[in-house]
């Protein structure tokens, strides 16, 4: 959401070629200078007025194009030179200092213009520069401007990336996501031949870079319209893997299976024809084999007492008559089920679900929570489970 500033909070001072900015509700009064003095800032605090060069932060100019001609602050930026004006909504943030950078003249207008990125990401490295060191610094090589951003040496491949990473409005959440990413070198290394990086895209393969060996999730990361589709695929991995051990397929088979998958409905496709052929095994026979591997078939006690409508799971029978019920997996979760890591339970109201907690540092988090054939329950539901475990004093 953009912030607006209308008159009457803000207004043009054309004496002292100043926009004023005045918000009581927000804790803000104050006045940005002219352009050609390098933009101060003085606010105003108890009847004094003090000026400083830092930046309040303030998303003034974003949508500065659908404002009318004497709106104050599109008078005030009519004061720029024509070089600079187009460059200063392309963000989101720091917009001050943004200004201040271009005012030391024709250069530093060019390097926003040129490298908006770069500028972007080592615009917070020089709050705590002086004008001296400001003016010193746009002309510097790029790579020492990507290691005053990053804390580590540039390299050519970091400029290549920044360069063509196409972010939605240059916020701070996403100058995160790609410093991240500037400091993963392999990463950067799997993007070369991506056509677009967009923030969406390399948020994905940050948070899964240990899974980027798999097809699937290159695929969904760097070529399809959906890259956020590739957060399913640990987990349908994670479930072709105790499939293949329920139904007995040699360990190196079900992962070579599950890296031959080229694409995420690829990978779906081989989940669900393997917890077909797992909800089709002889239940007696696969709870012997159970049993006889781990001692018992009951699972350990949960962490959270069940009730009426949420009921504990608490046999390898049980497990299997619940995945075949629910026409999903969770009957190949028997080992993680004994060994006391994942805990299931039927859930009867508001609507039938199955329903998977972990402990996690001394707190239980729901892992999952699915309807019949892996669906998405309702909101209802997932408030029906958040409030039992409130209640049991579990979260």
């Amino acid at each position: 959401m953009t912030i607006r500033f209308d008159p009457p909070y803000v207004r043009y001072d054309a004496a002292e070629e100043s926009l004023v900015v005045e918000a009581a509700a927000l804790g803000v009064h104050l006045s940005i200078g002219p352009f050609r003095k390098g933009a101060p800032l003085r606010v105003f605090v108890d009847g004094r007025v003090e000026t400083s060069w830092d930046d309040p932060d303030l998303p003034l100019f974003s949508g500065v194009d659908a404002l009318a001609a004497d709106h104050p602050v599109r008078v005030y930026l009519e004061t720029l030179p024509a070089a600079a004006r187009p460059h200063v909504a392309r963000f989101h943030e720091l917009q001050l200092s943004a200004i201040r950078l271009m005012a030391l003249g024709d250069r530093a207008i060019e390097l926003v213009a040129s490298a908006p990125n770069l500028v972007w990401l080592v615009l917070p490295a020089t709050a705590s520069l002086s004008r001296r060191q400001l003016a010193a610094l746009v002309f510097e090589r790029r790579v020492d401007l990507l290691a005053r951003a990053t804390g580590r040496p540039g390299t050519a491949e970091m400029r290549c990336f920044v360069e063509r990473f196409a972010p939605e409005r240059r916020t701070a959440y996403e100058r995160e996501i790609l410093l991240r990413a500037l400091r993963r070198p392999p990463l950067l290394h799997a993007f070369r031949h991506a056509p677009l990086v967009t923030t969406a895209r390399v948020r994905a393969a940050t948070g899964l870079s240990e899974w980027l060996h798999l097809p699937a999730v290159r695929a969904a990361i760097f070529e399809s319209e959906r890259p956020l589709d590739a957060y399913a695929v640990p987990e349908l991995a994670r479930d072709c893997h105790r499939l293949g051990r329920a139904l007995g397929i040699p360990a190196a088979d079900f992962t070579a299976a599950v890296r031959r998958t080229r694409t995420v409905g690829e990978l779906r496709a081989l989940h669900d024809r393997w917890a077909a052929r797992a909800r089709a095994l002889d239940d007696d026979g696969h709870v012997a084999r159970v049993a006889k591997a781990h001692g018992t078939e009951t699972f350990p006690p949960p962490p959270v007492p069940g009730t009426s409508e949420i009921v504990h799971v608490g046999t390898v029978g049980e497990l299997l008559r619940e995945g075949r019920e629910m026409h999903h997996c969770v009957g190949s979760y028997a080992e993680d089920c004994l060994l006391g890591t994942s805990f299931i339970y039927r859930v009867l109201a508001p609507e039938r679900a199955t329903l998977e907690i972990r402990v996690r540092d001394g707190r239980v988090v729901v892992k999952q929570i699915k309807l019949a054939c892996n669906r998405a329950p309702a909101a209802a539901t997932v408030a029906a489970v958040r409030g039992w475990l409130v209640r049991a004093g579990g979260v």
